[in-house]
């Protein structure tokens, strides 16, 4: 079974200071959105990352 590990907001502006914390509760939505949709669990940890292309 497919499982999604997304990071929490603290890591999120800690890697990617750039990146706002809209940014972040959009993307987490979109990504919500999706595992919700494909039945894929997600799962807000530290240990996680997010790459953006064009960021």
């Amino acid at each position: 079974m497919a499982h999604v590990y997304f990071p929490t907001i603290e890591k999120w502006q800690g890697k990617n200071p750039d990146l706002t914390h809209e940014r972040y509760d959009a993307v987490l939505g979109d990504v919500r959105a999706w595992a919700e949709h494909e039945r894929v669990s997600l799962t807000i940890e530290e240990r996680a990352w997010v790459t953006i292309e064009g960021s």
